[in-house]
This record gives C-alpha cells, sequence and structure tokens, in this order.
C-alpha cells in the first residue's frame, strides 16, 4: 500500500470538501456572506433559509458532490481498499466543516456526508431512504432524523456482510457528524419540545 498516495487522497478529499459551493452560491444568487445571514452556517440548508429552496437546493446537490467524487475516486478509479474511501469522504466531510477557504468557518457537513455515505454503500442507505423519509415529516428536522436513524446504517451494514473497513468506517463517520451536530441537535429538540 502506497501510504503517500493515500496522505495525498485525504489532502485532496480535503480541498475538494473544503470548496465553499453554499457560500458561493449564496454570493451569486443574492449577493450575500452566509455566514453573516440565517444561522451563520455555511451550508445548504442556510442558503435555502436566505436565499430560497431553488438556491437551496443548488447548494445541496453541490455539496453531495464533494462528497461522492474523493470517494467514487479513490474506490472506483484508482481501485483503492474500501477503508481508503473512507478516509477520503472523512477529509471531504472535515474540509466542508472547516474549509481553508473561509478561515476554517463551515457547515455542519450534513450534505457531504450524505455524498460520502451514498457512494460508499449505496443499498444501505438507499433502504434507510424511507424512514428517514417519514421520520422527517414527523418531526420537520433533518439533522434530528439522520442522527435518529444513523446507527441503522453499520447495522444494515454489518447485515449485508459488509467488510469491516466498512463497517467501522460508518460508525466513524457518524460520531463525526453527530459530535459536530449536538448544537444543532439540542436546538431542534428544544423546537419539537415547544410545539
Amino acid at each position: 500500500m502506497n501510504y503517500y498516495l493515500i496522505l495525498l487522497i485525504c489532502i485532496s478529499g480535503y480541498l475538494i470538501g473544503s470548496i465553499p459551493f453554499s457560500y458561493l452560491v449564496a454570493k451569486w444568487t443574492k449577493g450575500i456572506d452566509l455566514r453573516y445571514f440565517g444561522d451563520g452556517n455555511v451550508g445548504a440548508s442556510n442558503v435555502e433559509r436566505v436565499a430560497g429552496r431553488k438556491a437551496g437546493t443548488a447548494a445541496f446537490l453541490l455539496d453531495c458532490l464533494k462528497g461522492i467524487f474523493p470517494v467514487f475516486f479513490t474506490i472506483w478509479i484508482l481501485k483503492l481498499p474500501e477503508w481508503s474511501g473512507v478516509l477520503a469522504g472523512l477529509s471531504a466531510i472535515g474540509g466542508h466543516n472547516w474549509p481553508v477557504f473561509l478561515g476554517f468557518r463551515g457547515g455542519k457537513g450534513m450534505s457531504t456526508t450524505i455524498g460520502v455515505v451514498g457512494t460508499l454503500v449505496p443499498i444501505e442507505s438507499a433502504i434507510l431512504l424511507i424512514p428517514l423519509f417519514f421520520l422527517y415529516r414527523f418531526l420537520k428536522h433533518g439533522i434530528f432524523s439522520v442522527m435518529i436513524l444513523g446507527p441503522l446504517l453499520p447495522v444494515l451494514c454489518w447485515l449485508r456482510g459488509r467488510s469491516a473497513g466498512i463497517i467501522w468506517g460508518t460508525i466513524f463517520i457518524l460520531l463525526f457528524v453527530y459530535l459536530n451536530g449536538l448544537k444543532n441537535v439540542r436546538k431542534a429538540w428544544r423546537e419539537i419540545r415547544n410545539k
């Protein structure tokens, strides 16, 4: 295994993840700095909040691509082990959350994580889409819905006989998202209780 190549993949994944698509979409459509509007989060949900649904959808898809490309390139183009794709995906999520191009102030990583996980384990992700949709319709909070159903992902991977690298990779990705999204979860929980 060429560890210099793995390092290069991680650096490239981080730089791709650092491309601030949500920031750019808000800038191009509304001429605003997303860091000073809405909740100050440089992510697709805040773009939708301040620039409308079309802009938010565009930002979401572009942020998803930041997670898809490094994983796809690592596993399917370079033919490296699955755990290498996990590292590439984690690097992209880290780049989105702490982008070098915006002074390390980014989003919460949900859209990029969806791209990463959907590329790593597409069948398992698709299985969770239906319950995720209904839970979201009930709770009206995307991050809270993902965090409730998230632990089922590594379980599904285990049931389907996926490799240990993928199972542990999904666990690490979920932990990464959970730790970074705790503030949003507390806010969502307060809003649900106050309804």
